[in-house]
């Protein structure tokens, strides 16, 4: 889930029944019986792994220390929890590694990341 500060932005979302990934609006959403998908590394996630410095190619990273909130409600409203992890996603593009789009990511809390796949195109390596 995305947190959207535009009005315009985050209204159209609500369209595929995205909503906004608070405290107040997730409890909310789980009270009414709602199940959501949660991706807990979010955008730190996203730049964590390769080309980061330090990284290697073959590596998946999860941040997931800082981040229990989404177990202690699924507890709280008695929701079972399925974990999913996606092998390999981050290889499909190749990122453009910049500490200033991270930096700008999470300030403004959207992901921006130039990627690129064959032909310098988003397509898929594999």
């Amino acid at each position: 889930m995305v947190c959207f500060h535009h009005h315009y932005v985050s209204s159209s979302y609500g369209i595929i029944h995205q909503r906004e990934a608070n405290k107040y609006k997730v409890n909310q959403a789980l009270s009414q019986g709602d199940r959501i998908g949660v991706c807990p590394g979010g955008i730190s996630e996203m730049f964590e792994n390769y080309p980061k410095p330090g990284r290697h190619p073959d590596e998946e990273c999860v941040i997931l220390n800082s981040r229990k909130g989404f177990i202690k409600m699924a507890l709280k409203h008695n929701i079972p929890i399925i974990p999913i992890f996606n092998f390999g996603s981050s290889k499909l593009l190749k990122r453009w590694e910049s500490p200033l789009l991270e930096k700008a990511s999470n300030i403004l809390r959207v992901s921006i990341c130039l990627c690129f796949g064959k032909y310098g195109l988003p397509l898929a390596f594999r």
